[in-house]
C-alpha cells in the first residue's frame, strides 16, 4: 500500500525548488506603494503629496526607483481615450514632477489633447451620421411603427443599422490615437 503525505509534506516537495528574490519582492511592493501614493496624490493637496513623499522616500523597506515608477504610472493612469470630463492634468503633471524632478507638463498637454481629439472626432462621427442617414432610418422606424400599429419615440443613437456604422468607424479612430497616446505614455515613462 503507498504512503500517505501529508499536506505539509506535499507542499513541501512543490516548493522544494522555488527561490525568494527578497530585492524583486522589494521592487514589487514599493511600486505598489508608489501607485497607491500617486492615486492619494491626484486627490489631495500638493503640499500632502510632498509631505506623504518625503515620508515614503525616508523608509528604508522602500526601492525609491520601484517607488517612482508607481507613482507615475498612477499619474499617465486617468488618460484613457474612453475619459470623459475633467481630466486631473495640473495634479498628474504636478505629481511627475514632484517625484521625478522632471518636467513633464508639455506630454501631459499633449495627452489630454489626443484625448479631446477622440471626443471631437467621436463627436463629429455622430454628427455626420445623423445627417446622411438620419432621415432614411427615422422614415423605416416610423413606418415599422405604423405597420405595427403602435406609437414610436425614435432615438436613432439605439437603432441598430446606426450602431453599427458609428462602432466601426469609432473603433478605427480609436486605434489610430490609441496607438498616439500609448507612444506619448511611454514618452513619459522613458523620463525615468
Amino acid at each position: 500500500m503507498g504512503t500517505i503525505k501529508s499536506a505539509w509534506e506535499i507542499a513541501l516537495e512543490k516548493t522544494q525548488g522555488l527561490t525568494l528574490d527578497k530585492n524583486e519582492l522589494k521592487r514589487k511592493e514599493s511600486f505598489k506603494k508608489g501607485r497607491a501614493f500617486g492615486l492619494k496624490a491626484l486627490e489631495n493637496s500638493q503640499e500632502w503629496a510632498q509631505t506623504e513623499l518625503r515620508a515614503c522616500l525616508e523608509d528604508a523597506s522602500v526601492d525609491q526607483a520601484s517607488f517612482i515608477g508607481g507613482a507615475v504610472e498612477a499619474a499617465i493612469a486617468p488618460f484613457q481615450l474612453s475619459a470623459s470630463g475633467p481630466l486631473p492634468i495640473q495634479q498628474a503633471s504636478y505629481l511627475f514632477k514632484l517625484v521625478t524632478k522632471k518636467e513633464g507638463s508639455k506630454l501631459f498637454d499633449q495627452m489630454q489633447q489626443v484625448i479631446q481629439r477622440y471626443q471631437d472626432e467621436l463627436e463629429n462621427l455622430r454628427e455626420a451620421i445623423v445627417q446622411q442617414l438620419g432621415p432614411r432610418l427615422r422614415q423605416r422606424a416610423e413606418q415599422m411603427a405604423r405597420q405595427a400599429g403602435v406609437s414610436t419615440n425614435y432615438v436613432m443613437e439605439r437603432d441598430p443599422e446606426f450602431l453599427k456604422i458609428f462602432n466601426q468607424n469609432a473603433e478605427n479612430i480609436r486605434q489610430q490615437l490609441q496607438e498616439y497616446l500609448d507612444r506619448l505614455k511611454a514618452e513619459i515613462k522613458r523620463v525615468l
